[in-house]
């Protein structure tokens, strides 16, 4: 039995024509059956369609030296990210109930590292006036808490009240996800708030990102933003590093005034992390994009 799984074993040709989007699905579903390393080929350039399939990622990734060709012309689903980089750890319970600002200790009963998310939906934070006002995002904090009962950052707010608490189990191995260089031929969508997320989108704790290479081709006088090419979120312990991003370019909408106002687009992002690293980082501006 081979010692890692590859797309070509599920039909991919890697000739930059032929979708391959299913065939890389179809592989990481079986390299995480089998937990085993998944390998790109050397040279091939591999054509993801605008198809609504998401492949999931459990096992170590090995791109170096392939090309992606991302088409987000006329997605199925644009919330369909293209990676999904997932645990298969299911979250754990937590019996708590108020906590406090700058506290730096929890009762643990799970004996293992827990990546917590906490919340008070009846207390609104970040309220935002001006064109593109909104009512403000529910009160939340992020925190690892080690097996020793210690938080890695000593908690941000009071939550006199605790409306939802989910503790995920950090994994011990390290998933890593190293090189390929990806091209995303842009949406040209209308541009209004529809955020596209056909990306690699890392919801595990443990990870590193290594070495990866984006670029954006396509874009017109309109489009959709993007949430981001690397999209951190419900996370910790994440370190991306040697990678390459590219700024996209930025489209106006009507705001909640009913105004114009731009909308924010990225390439790289994180949401609800916590013990993030990130180590040489280069960007791209559109006009430094090679072609």
């Amino acid at each position: 039995m081979s010692s890692y799984i590859t797309y070509e074993m599920f039909g991919a040709l890697g000739n930059g024509v032929a979708d391959d989007l299913p065939a890389i699905v179809a592989a990481h579903a079986e390299a995480n059956r089998l937990h085993l390393l998944v390998k790109a080929k050397p040279g091939a350039t591999y054509y993801l369609s605008p198809k609504g399939l998401t492949a999931t990622v459990q096992t170590s990734v090995d791109w170096t030296g392939a090309k992606f060709i991302i088409d987000d012309v006329d997605c199925e689903c644009i919330t369909a990210p293209i990676f999904r980089v997932a645990s298969a750890q299911q979250p754990l319970p937590l019996d708590v109930h108020t906590m406090h600002d700058g506290q730096t200790q929890l009762n643990n009963p799970q004996g293992c590292d827990l990546f917590v998310i906490v919340k008070n939906e009846r207390h609104m934070d970040y309220i935002r006036k001006g064109l593109n006002r909104d009512n403000g995002h529910t009160r939340t904090d992020v925190f690892v808490l080690r097996a020793d009962g210690e938080l890695s950052s000593p908690l941000s707010f009071d939550f006199d009240e605790i409306t939802s608490i989910c503790a995920y189990p950090i994994d011990a191995e390290r998933i890593t996800l190293t090189g390929g260089e990806f091209t995303t031929i842009a949406n040209q969508a209308e541009s209004k708030y529809n955020y596209h997320s056909r990306n690699i989108h890392i919801i595990r704790s443990n990870v590193e990102v290594g070495g990866i290479t984006h670029f954006v081709t396509g874009e017109k006088d309109h489009g959709a933003p993007y949430i981001g090419f690397v999209q951190l979120e419900n996370c910790a312990r994440v370190t991306v590093r040697d990678c390459t991003f590219t700024a996209h370019r930025i489209y106006d909408t009507i705001g909640s005034a009913g105004l114009p106002v731009p909308m924010g687009s990225y390439d790289i992002r994180a949401d609800r992390t916590a013990d993030i690293t990130s180590a040489k980082i280069q960007a791209f501006t559109r006009a430094m994009i090679p072609g």
